[in-house]
Formats: structure tokens, C-alpha cells, sequence
């Protein structure tokens, strides 16, 4: 390898010799050794990226992410995560609204929409497309030919505002787009967007609902933040991919799903929300025997901290009594003073109310009158696990199953 000295990198890079020692001693020329008293710098080297340039420090400062579509819910959300979190944000919104902070586009007028993006001065370090804003429609004077006719027909907004605002993104930016579960815009527009602009698109499939609204902004947080080295990633929230038949039900969901579906139920429950278990002991296996189970524990305990109602009823045989009243994982619900601890004799049960044990199959857990997680007898790795039902009449009878095994319940 040919090396050159300091005067030699001075000349080549039009600095200094005492701004090329310093940028070598700051360890900003990468291959440089200094042996005694000498730089040894590779002759391919570089010049580093002067961070005194007006750029580099509008760079520097930059912490400001646009959020598109802050109008609504799930962007006002995203906002707040956002500036939880130290960052700076510029709101966009398709209507006026409540917020005063947020700068109003007008969809169909493209000097409007125009006028709206250069109130934004300086650099920014990512953009945040929430999804009502990206599924807005209308056209603007614009020529898509080129463009699918998804593309075309759906997003022309979204398409000139990243159009426009990559202009002002630096090096390191980013976009997350909040995708819908029933389109797919990381494999539609993402491709255009970035052999167009040659920015980085990443994107959240999730249907948007009230209940996980933190755990979405959250996602977006992170993937505008930690992974803005990524392009074309999809981060797809379990819990908001799931699909209701006609009877509103899932899909019988394997472990994995089925526990993550668990964690964000139960993650999202508020103070005053009312949750309802049932948990048949099966004398074969341990309880808590597995990191998903453990998580499902505490994501209870955690709930029953925060104020949510709480009410367990465990059901096992009189004979093993003894035994479960002492299990660990038990007893730290019943220490627990913020949740309601009972158990059934399962022999009992079955000789004089045997078509109320049958209902109560696996077990199950409600949440208010809303929500109703099925389990499903155990199988093997993979099988089937659960199912969730929004059903109201599966909710309704669970909650009437739940009342009567009350009247056979014991405190623990």
C-alpha cells in the first residue's frame, strides 16, 4: 500500500497541515497509523467529512421528524412518542383540526401543497407517514404514466410530499410508512419512491386501532430512529394482522402468535378495564414452563399494578389441591392484592356441573364485554394454540360460563 505524509494530504485535500493532524488525531482517517512522530496516511484516503460546514452542522442539529398525517389518531400518537423521546416534530395534516402546531396541506392544489413544504427551513432526519394521510386520494396536475396505477390512483399526495421533502432530508434519513394490512406500499411504492429519490423506505404493517396505537408508534419510533440503514424492511404487529371471518373470529393461531396476541392485549389494558381467566391446571405440566408463559404472567401482574380488574379462577382437582395452592407462579397472584384469586374442584365440577366444564374447554380470558382470547387444547410445536373472537355472543356466553363458575369457586 502507497502512504503519503501529512503535507502531501494537505495538498490533495486543500487543508492545512496542522487541520490534517487534527483530523488524525481525532482518529477521523480511517487507516492512518502514526509511528513516533510520523502519520502514515493510505494513499487512497479520503478527506473526511468537514463537520465545521454549514451543512454539517444544520446536519448536527438536526432531530426533527415529519409526521404526515397528524391529524389523526395514530399520527398524533406517533408525535408523542417522538417528542417523548427528545426528537422535534413538524406536523403535516390533510384537514384542519385541534392541533395549532401542524402545518395544513390542501390535497388537490399542488402550490398549496407546495407552499407547505417550504415552510420546512431545514434539514430533517426522517418522515413518518401515518395511514389515514397516505391512503388519501385525489389528484393533483401531475404526470404518473410511468407509474403503476396503484400508484397512480392511490398515493399522489404522499408521492410529491416525499418528492419534496427528500430535498431536505441529510444522508442519514429515513421514511416509515404505516401500512394497512390489506395493501402492501413497501412492494408497490416503495421501489418508485427510492430508484426516484434514492431515499430509504421502511414500513409497519398494522391496521390502526385504538387499543394499539402506543405499541404502533412505538414500532415507528425505532425504525426511524435505530434502523434508518434499512430499506424495503417490513415490521408486521401480530396483533393488528389479524383477520375476523364473518362470524368475527380469527384464525386458530400456534404459539407464537397466539401469545403475542396475549402480550399486546394485555400490555394495552387500562386503568378500570375489566379482564376475566380461566386457567384449567393440567397435572402434567409446570406451569410458567417457558419464556412465553412467564411474559404472559407478568404482562397480569403488570396490568393488576397499573389498576386494571382482574379476576383468576384456576380449576384443578381436589386431590391435587395441596400441591397447587403451593405452586410459586400461583401464589404470586394470590400475594398479589390488586387481583381476585379463586379455584374450582375440577371433580367436583365434573359430577355435578359437567356440561359447564365441557364449555370451559382450555380456558379462556375476556377483556370488558370486547375481547374473548380462546385457548385450545395443547399440541404439539406449531399446532394450533388459540384464537381470538370479537364475537359478541361467544363474548356473552363466556361471560354467563364465568358467573356460574363462580358459585363452585373457592378463595385461594
Amino acid at each position: 500500500m502507497q502512504f503519503m505524509t501529512v503535507n502531501d494530504a494537505a495538498r490533495l485535500w486543500a487543508l492545512s497541515p496542522r487541520r490534517v493532524i487534527a483530523l488524525l488525531s481525532a482518529g477521523r482517517v480511517a487507516g492512518a497509523v502514526k509511528a513516533g512522530k510520523v502519520w502514515r496516511i493510505p494513499g487512497d484516503a479520503a478527506r473526511p467529512y468537514d463537520g465545521r460546514a454549514r451543512y454539517a452542522k444544520l446536519e448536527r442539529r438536526a432531530k426533527r421528524i415529519v409526521v404526515a398525517g397528524i391529524n389523526t389518531e395514530l399520527g398524533a400518537a406517533i408525535a408523542k412518542t417522538l417528542r417523548d423521546n427528545g426528537l422535534e416534530v413538524i406536523g403535516f395534516s390533510s384537514v384542519f383540526d385541534r392541533y395549532s402546531d401542524d402545518t395544513h396541506l390542501n390535497l388537490g392544489n399542488l402550490d398549496a401543497m407546495r407552499g407547505a413544504i417550504n415552510t420546512v427551513d431545514e434539514y430533517i432526519d426522517g418522515m413518518v407517514i401515518a395511514e389515514d394521510f397516505a391512503a388519501s386520494g385525489g389528484g393533483i396536475g401531475f404526470d404518473y404514466d410511468e407509474f403503476s396505477r396503484e400508484f397512480r390512483e392511490g398515493v399522489l399526495p404522499m408521492n410529491f410530499l416525499v418528492r419534496e421533502l427528500v430535498k431536505k432530508m441529510n444522508y442519514e434519513s429515513g421514511i416509515v410508512i404505516i401500512n394497512p394490512p390489506d395493501t402492501n406500499f413497501v412492494r408497490n411504492i416503495a421501489p418508485h419512491l427510492s430508484e426516484l429519490y434514492g431515499v430509504r423506505i421502511n414500513s409497519i404493517t398494522a391496521a390502526v386501532s385504538a387499543r394499539h396505537l402506543a405499541d404502533i408508534a412505538d414500532d415507528a419510533f425505532l425504525m426511524v430512529t435505530r434502523h434508518k440503514y434499512m430499506t424495503g424492511m417490513d415490521i408486521k404487529l401480530d396483533i393488528d394482522n389479524l383477520t375476523l371471518d364473518a362470524r368475527q373470529r380469527s384464525d386458530n393461531m400456534n404459539s407464537a402468535r397466539y401469545y403475542a396476541t396475549l402480550h399486546r392485549v394485555y400490555t394495552a389494558a387500562k386503568p378500570g378495564d375489566n379482564i376475566w381467566i380461566v386457567s384449567p391446571m393440567s397435572n402434567k405440566v409446570e406451569w410458567t414452563d417457558n419464556a412465553m408463559e412467564r411474559q404472559f404472567k407478568q404482562d397480569n401482574l403488570d396490568a393488576a399494578q397499573r389498576g386494571v380488574k382482574m379476576t383468576r379462577i384456576f380449576l384443578f382437582s381436589g386431590r391435587a389441591s395441596r400441591k397447587n395452592q403451593k405452586n410459586a407462579n400461583i401464589r404470586d397472584y394470590v400475594s398479589n392484592p390488586h387481583i381476585n384469586v379463586m379455584w374450582v374442584d375440577t371433580d367436583a365440577l365434573r359430577k355435578d356441573a359437567p356440561e359447564l366444564l365441557k364449555a370451559i374447554g382450555a380456558g379462556w380470558g375476556g377483556i370488558n364485554d370486547e375481547v374473548l382470547l380462546v385457548d385450545l387444547p395443547s399440541g404439539a410445536a406449531g399446532e394450533a394454540y388459540g384464537y381470538v373472537t370479537m364475537n359478541a355472543k361467544d363474548i356473552a356466553d363466556a361471560k354467563k360460563h364465568f358467573n356460574e363458575l363462580k358459585k363452585f369457586a373457592q378463595r385461594l
